[in-house]
Formats: structure tokens, C-alpha cells, sequence
């Protein structure tokens, strides 16, 4: 189509029998913009192709012999041999596609036109190299780990990271040439672009909830952040990045912050901002406040975000409060993104939530991204859960003293990690009227001896770690009502694992239920009607464990 959106037209007529064959492909115009390459796995995509072979392996139509161990992880593996990639040239006048290269096993990536417009700089695995499009023939220029590039001329630069640490160079005589390299000055670095005139490096860091936008000058190396604190430019669930202009040194970047949805901006190379996006004027969050706060736990510093109800004013009346713990928790993090506090596919959900009266908190405890190797690595081993629920109940306190949270109405939720914690948290204190639980796992000993992870003596000698850590474990200490959600990703696992839990709350007389959602796999591919259904059950749900109000009938129904 042309750039106003007239004169749309569907290039390909695709007949590819694999699941997703266009998953995570790219696309690149040619220099006169006459051709349009793009990349196809005409097999499927690696995920599809993994999707199909475990529902074979797990609900096999023969005889299957199973030798344990990792052998079904071998066969799958075989398996994936058929992964092909292909990269096809489409004439944008005549239509006609022509399949250019094909490869087996490897993913094809376009990093970019040649000047002279019959060749490509295209990726293969972990080799860069010169596609000749009139020929097809394919000259390697440099094998190893490939991440940014750009061409200048004839020249190759590169940008990758290593540690955290930005390394940039150029591709010379096949070997990768180091003439900068630059420490972060944050952590979960994401490369986005190089400068139109390869003069900068622009990266995303993170730095708690902050998700700011750097460049690295590659004449002194300098940083310079151009993203304000508390906003973000990218998250996991939030990938878009920035992009250079092809013709200046101007950058085009998403940027938000927990009270704004994400709008496009423009900026010059040195950060100041030339225009702003109006995309989303909607004043429907205008009456919640957001607060970014912090606290000690112990001898750490942690941060959090907290949403407000309409109209709440601190030390004035002291609000019900929720307490919503992210998944992970290692490269799990709340984010200063409204996408993060709206999300309703098994996650926060918050303003919504706020909405209906309560103070949501969103703690970054210890095993969060984004505060350092330290702080991520203390939440593994014995203090897997122990670490991080010292952290949500110091919140808890913090909350208290500040006049924001009734002692008297508090509940707690969480998302995968954040479930296990959730419910984790529940026997160990009896704070919490009721808790909810959305896509976890817990039984991690049956979880790892399923999947054969971990140590032969962990699992099968000694099994303290896991039943210290497992929430199941804890059945006989949980008093709290617990809802449970559960997707088609857990029940792929060994059936459902939430229902033996269930059973055994449900045993000694504590309420339970769960709701499941066949069609929506962990914290993806929930539909609209999921998310509302997820909304509202987790209001009722709440208003009945804090304010003692019966569950309504469609409480019961689907």
C-alpha cells in the first residue's frame, strides 16, 4: 500500500502447510523500492513445529516405547530436522515471487540491501553473508555471534553485547573488529538501531521499573540517555524499539509511562523531541494515581509500583489493597508501562481493579530483572521463595505506615512464578483474606522429575529444597480461599496442576476453585472473552475473600 494506506494489495497467495510460516520473519525493500524480500519457514516455525510434535509425542496414535530420561526431548529434537527457512523476492509491478535461497535446519534473517541493489546482507544461524540475487550464490563474510549491523558504503559495522558491556566494530577480512566498547549503565541491554549515518548506537537498559533509551557516540563512546526515568520504551510484552530514520539521524520510538498508554515519539540523535503521537486520548484511567515507591527489606532497597483508587487520598481513608507478584522471577519485572498495569491475559489486570475500589501494589522483589546480578541471583536455591515473600510482606508493612493499605482487607495474587509465590505466601501468613493463582506450577519436585531437570540427588535423594519451595507442599498451612486459572500450557504439561492442589485445600475444608481457559497457552493467546472473564471473576473473587460478599451464581458458570 502507499504510505496514506490507498492502494492496498495482497503481494502473496501462500500455500505453506506449516504452523505459523511467517512467525518472527522480516521483511526488506530494495533500493528503488521494487522488490520486497521476505523470509518464510514454509514447515512451520520453530514454535509451531514444537507445538505439533509435543501434541504427537503426548497423545501418540501407536505404540510408543519410552526409554526416559531426555529421550522424548531427543526424538522431538529429531524432529525439528524438518525446520526449513526460505527467502523470497517479490516483484512489487508484476507480482511474481521468486523463492531466491532455501535452508535446512537454520533461520535465514534480512539485515539489509547492498547499495547497488542485487544483493543482500542476509543472516544464516551464526553466519553474516552476501546474497547475490541474480544468482543465488552466497559468500560468507564473517562467522560467530551476529546482532546489530549496518552498511555505510561497503563498510559493515556491527554492534553486540557481551556481559553488560556494548561492544561496536566493524566486519573486517571476515573477523569482527572491536574500535568501541561501552558499559551499560543499566541492566537487560536490548540493541534497537544503528544511526542512519552509523554514528551512534541506540539500546534500551533497564533500571527498575525505569526502561530508558540510550545512544553510544561511537567517535568518544560517549552515553547519553534521551527517555526520562519512570517511562519505558520496551518491555517483554512491549518489543517494538526504536528505528532510525533512513534519511537523518532522527529516531522514531514508542515511550509510556504506569499513567500514560504508549505513544510514538520523535526525537533528533540528542534526545530532544520533535513531535508526539495522539493515539490514545482517553481520559478513562484519569482519576487513578500511580505512585513509583520504595523501601528497605532487610539490608536491600525495593521498588514498587502502586495504583490507587479513584479519588484516594493518603492518610485520609485506608484502602483494601491487592498485592499482584509478576512471573519469572529471574528476567520478570514490572515495568513503568501501562500496557503491564492493563494486562488481563493471567496478569495484573490492575487499573481495572483499581477501578472497582482497590490499591493495587506491584512489588519488584528479589529475582527481578533490571537491579543487578546480585539482587536476581539471591531468589534461587533455598530462599526461592523465602527471599522474595521477605520483600512482598516488607511492601505490605511499608504500605501500612504510609496510610495507603488497611491491615483489615488485603489480598494477594500473582502470574506463573508469581502464582507459586502467591500461594507460597498464603501459608506462611495469614495477612491475606484470599488469594488468586494464574498460570503456575506447584509441585516443583513432580515438575522437574517430569521434565528430567535438575539433579539426580535433589529430585530422588535428598528432596528438601523442593518441598521447602513447592506451594503444594504447604497445603496443611493454608487457611486463605484460593482461586486458580489455568491455560492449555500447564495442562500440556502432566494434565492439570492445579487440581491435585485444589484437592487438597478442598480436603480440609478451604474454598478453592479453578477456572480454565483451553484455548489461550500460559500468558498468550488470550482472547477478549478470556480477559474479561479473568477481569471480573478476579473482582468477585476479591470482593467476596475481603468484603465477605457471596460469590453471584455466574460466579459458577462459563
Amino acid at each position: 500500500m502507499n504510505r496514506d494506506g490507498s492502494d492496498r494489495r495482497i503481494l502473496t497467495q501462500s500455500t505453506f502447510g506449516g504452523r505459523d510460516p511467517f512467525n518472527g520473519t522480516t521483511l526488506c525493500w530494495s533500493p528503488n523500492s521494487q522488490h520486497l524480500a521476505y523470509v518464510v519457514m514454509p514447515n512451520g516455525s520453530k514454535y509451531g513445529l514444537a507445538k505439533k510434535m509435543k501434541e504427537k509425542y503426548r497423545n501418540p496414535d501407536d505404540i510408543t516405547i519410552y526409554k526416559g530420561g531426555d529421550d522424548l526431548y531427543k526424538k522431538m529434537r529429531l524432529e525439528l530436522s524438518v525446520f526449513e527457512s526460505e527467502l523470497h523476492l517479490i516483484d512489487v509491478n508484476t507480482l511474481e515471487d521468486r523463492k531466491v535461497l532455501s535452508v535446512k535446519e537454520k533461520m535465514i534473517k534480512l539485515e539489509q540491501w547492498f547499495p547497488e541493489g542485487n544483493s543482500l546482507l542476509i543472516s544464516i544461524g551464526d553466519e553474516l553473508c552476501r546474497l547475490n540475487l541474480d544468482n543465488g550464490q552466497c559468500t560468507s563474510l564473517y562467522k560467530g555471534r551476529i546482532e546489530l549491523t549496518q552498511m555505510i558504503g561497503s563498510e559493515i559495522l556491527m554492534a553486540r553485547r557481551a556481559a553488560n558491556e556494548i561492544q561496536a566494530g566493524k566486519i573486517t577480512d571476515g573477523e569482527f573488529q572491536i574500535e568501541n566498547a561501552v558499559h551499560s549503565p543499566g541492566y537487560n541491554n536490548q540493541l534497537h538501531t544503528w544511526s542512519n549515518d552509523g554514528k551512534y548506537i541506540v539500546f534500551s537498559a533497564q533500571n527498575g521499573v525505569t526502561n530508558a533509551l540510550y545512544t553510544i557516540s561511537t567517535s568518544d563512546s560517549q552515553v547519553n540517555q534521551i527517555t526520562p526515568i519512570n517511562h519505558a520504551v520496551w518491555s517483554p510484552r512491549h518489543r517494538a524499539g526504536a528505528k532510525s530514520f533512513h534519511y537523518s539521524n532522527n529516531l522514531a520510538f514508542p515511550l509510556g509511562n504506569p499513567g500514560s498508554a504508549t505513544e510514538i515519539v520523535v526525537a533528533d540523535i540528542n534526545g530532544n523531541f520533535i513531535a508526539t503521537s495522539e493515539l490514545n486520548q482517553n481520559d478513562l484511567f484519569a482519576d487513578l494515581k500511580i505512585e513509583i515507591v520504595h523501601y528497605k527489606s532487610g539490608d536491600n532497597l525495593v521498588e514498587g509500583i502502586v495504583v490507587l483508587p479513584p479519588g484516594f487520598k493518603i492518610q485520609v481513608k485506608k484502602s483494601p489493597t491487592l498485592v499482584f507478584l509478576h512471573g519469572g522471577p529471574a528476567n520478570g519485572t514490572v515495568t513503568a508501562s501501562l500496557t503491564e498495569l492493563i494486562s488481563a491475559r493471567g496478569e495484573s489486570a490492575a487499573f481495572y481493579l483499581a477501578l472497582h475500589g482497590y490499591a493495587v501494589f506491584l512489588p519488584n522483589f528479589r529475582g527481578s530483572s533490571g537491579y543487578g546480578d546480585t539482587f536476581m541471583e539471591e531468589a534461587k536455591g533455598a530462599s526461592l521463595m523465602s527471599a522474595p515473600y521477605e520483600d512482598v510482606i516488607a511492601g505490605v508493612k511499608h504500605l501500612i505506615d504510609l496510610g495507603i493499605t488497611d491491615p483489615d482487607r488485603l489480598g494477594i495474587y500473582g502470574s506463573s512464578f508469581g502464582a507459586m509465590l502467591a500461594t507460597w505466601t498464603v501459608a506462611k501468613t495469614s495477612i491475606f483474606k484470599g488469594a488468586a493463582a494464574a498460570v503456575g506450577i506447584y509441585d516443583l519436585l513432580y515438575d522437574d522429575r517430569y521434565g528430567n531437570k535438575g539433579s539426580y540427588e535433589e529430585k530422588w535423594v535428598d528432596k528438601q529444597i523442593y518441598k521447602m519451595n513447592s506451594p503444594i507442599e504447604q497445603v496443611n498451612d493454608i487457611e486463605a480461599p484460593v482461586l486458580f486459572f489455568e491455560t492449555s500450557a500447564e495442562r500440556s504439561l502432566y494434565g492439570s496442576v492445579a487440581t491435585p492442589f485444589i484437592n487438597g485445600l478442598r480436603s480440609k475444608n478451604t474454598e478453592a476453585y479453578l477456572i480454565c481457559y483451553p484455548k489461550a497457552f500460559h500468558n498468550g493467546g488470550w482472547n477478549d472473552i478470556y480477559k474479561k472473564d479473568y477481569m471480573k471473576r478476579l473482582r468477585l473473587w476479591f470482593d467476596h475473600c475481603i468484603h465477605g460478599k457471596d460469590l453471584p451464581g455466574s460466579f459458577y458458570e462459563a
